[in-house]
């Protein structure tokens, strides 16, 4: 046996047990959900891209109420892949959940193979590979019904297909880029940092045959892809983002700064903002495995030469990347919760940090008089990894517990108390629309955009007047304006359930003056 072959032999086997890892905690978590109950998704945003797609797999195209197109997805790319199980009869939750698990064993196995090719280490790889594997906030994504493993498996599938071809298959990567930003837009700063490394490098070939031959080909294939949600974004809306990036950036960043001619945020765009988002995401890092933190500068430092020369030149997209991204959201895109919800926002950021903390171990333990010191550090990180992974199944499991008792409980009670016709006002859409089947008059505007000017001005009594909806379905704390107005708005019914990954512990129903009468006799208080 060549030694060749050997070294496919071992990388098999390892890619197998990483693979396997990432299996059985995915089913830890389950394990753990269905000790509390049904299953479910432990965010209600999960059950907004059930509804896309299956409004999608039933010919009702790409909307949240059927007949009413939306792009209220901000992830276009998972609900057209969850519309393809749907449509074939699987169950919304088992076809996510089973997604999501295959996406993070995929990821798992590129974190390896990137890590590899940056270091030369196979050592780096299990590190990488085992890290991703067995990080508590990459598992939560596998089963979170959300696009989570799916974003992470692209953005390191296209660096993994980059540095392996040292960027000079530009209709490859530039693809791969477009579909990562259908999976989650943050990840479009990729395309511009493969670019630039491409036309920096000292290859073989001029920088004019790079421009020519790579990089004018890995546009038009980018431009291509990310052009399909672009048309749709402005053939429905009118404006070229998703209605998502209008809602929840509420007026603050870049582009809503230009738009609005207004210097005091255009400032705080291009200053405060990036990096109060860079700092956040390092303290985020530095939370998730304070061992992996130790090594990132050093692996960062080695894959863009400054220790040596790099063993791949392409290698330098990775920490531009993992450095750039966070200060770009901050100045474009500063959403309130970029960080929470699990991490589920900058998944895509911390399976690289693992990769390039592997690099740095790999880097720090060849340099070492006892490497095995450095690779000590690396399995006790990755024993600490998987400690927390474990322990953090109970915690998942009650958020999908909260979930189905509070807005699935809350969909149920809707299909079975409201009239087919009715339309209902709501701030968390995703298991209201999914399980009543009624039209949804969104109040946070992810899938109602005409109600982001009153939001702006706290206007919600004007908006529902104007929208004249059946019933209302709100958080008191959240909307006390409309609360406030008994005259209004008559309680009917409430779920109190004591919030775990809810916004707060009461769902409310409100009959309204356009409420029919003869529904509102029938569910008095």
């Amino acid at each position: 046996m060549t030694d060749a072959v050997g070294r496919a032999r071992l990388h098999g086997w390892l890619r197998a047990a990483i693979v396997a890892v990432t299996v059985a905690l995915a089913f830890v978590y389950l394990a753990a959900e269905r000790r509390t109950g049904p299953f479910g998704f432990p965010l209600d945003d999960a059950w907004i891209h059930a509804q896309f797609a299956t409004n999608l797999a039933h010919g009702h195209g790409l909307a949240f109420n059927a007949g009413e197109p939306s792009t209220g997805s901000t992830s276009p790319l998972w609900t057209a892949l969850l519309a393809l199980p749907i449509a074939l009869g699987v169950p919304v939750v088992t076809g996510a959940k089973t997604m999501g698990i295959v996406l993070a064993a995929i990821a798992a196995i590129l974190a390896f193979d990137l890590a590899r090719l940056l270091s030369g280490s196979t050592a780096a790889g299990c590190v990488a590979g085992g890290a991703v594997a067995c990080s508590a906030r990459l598992t939560w994504g596998a089963v979170s019904g959300m696009e989570v493993p799916l974003a992470v498996a692209l953005v390191v599938l296209t660096l993994v297909m980059f540095v392996r071809d040292e960027g000079e298959r530009g209709w490859m990567w530039g693809l791969l880029a477009g579909l990562a930003t259908l999976a989650r837009p943050e990840t479009g700063l990729l395309f511009p940092i493969l670019a630039g490394v491409v036309l920096a490098s000292g290859s073989r070939l001029g920088w004019r045959a790079r421009l020519r031959g790579v990089v004018v080909p890995a546009t038009w294939a980018f431009v291509v892809v990310v052009a399909i949600d672009l048309v749709v974004n402005v053939f429905v809306s009118g404006r070229p983002l998703p209605e998502t990036f209008y809602a929840k950036t509420a007026g603050a960043g870049l582009v809503n700064g230009i738009a609005r001619f207004d210097p005091m945020e255009i400032a705080r765009s291009m200053t405060t903002r990036p990096l109060g988002t860079l700092n956040t995401s390092i303290r985020l890092a530095a939370g998730e495995s304070l061992i992996a933190f130790l090594f990132v500068l050093i692996g960062g430092l080695a894959t863009i030469g400054v220790l040596g020369r790099p063993r791949r030149f392409a290698g330098v997209a990775v920490p531009l990347f993992l450095v750039l991204s966070p200060l770009a959201v901050g100045a474009m895109a500063p959403v309130p919760h970029y960080f929470q919800q699990d991490g589920r926002y900058v998944a895509h950021l911390l399976a690289l940090f693992f990769v390039v903390s592997a690099v740095g171990m790999a880097e720090l333990a060849g340099r070492a008089r006892h490497p095995s010191i450095v690779w000590g550090l690396a399995v006790l990180a990755i024993a600490r990894l998987l400690s927390q992974d474990v322990a953090y199944a109970p915690q998942y499991a009650a958020q999908v517990d909260n979930i189905n008792r509070l807005h699935v409980a809350m969909g149920e009670w809707l299909s079975m108390h409201t009239a087919p016709a009715d339309t209902i006002a709501t701030n968390d859409i995703g298991a209201i629309g999914f399980f009543s089947g009624r039209r949804v008059i969104d109040l946070e505007g992810l899938v109602t955009p005409a109600v982001l000017p009153y939001r702006a001005e706290r206007a919600y009594v004007s908006f529902v007047e104007r929208e004249r909806p059946a019933w209302l379905v709100i958080f008191p704390e959240w909307y006390p304006e409309l609360a406030a107005r008994t005259d209004h708005f008559h309680e009917v019914s409430r779920i109190t359930v004591p919030h775990v990954s809810a916004a707060h512990d009461s769902l409310v129903v409100y009959a309204t003056p356009w409420t029919p009468s003869a529904e509102a006799a029938t569910v008095g208080p």
